[in-house]
């Protein structure tokens, strides 16, 4: 899983406290990441 920042979608005046995240995965590859996640961010 990887973050994409918001501003690669804007020419300018964009949001910049978002990121896009891909969820084109098996759903055992993203239960993964969401635990890698979570453990990373204490979540």
């Amino acid at each position: 899983m990887t973050a994409v920042p918001v501003s690669a979608f804007y020419l300018e005046g964009g949001p910049t406290h978002f990121v896009r995240f891909c969820f084109a995965k098996r759903e055992a590859v993203l239960d993964e990441a969401i635990a890698r996640m979570e453990k990373s961010f204490g979540l």
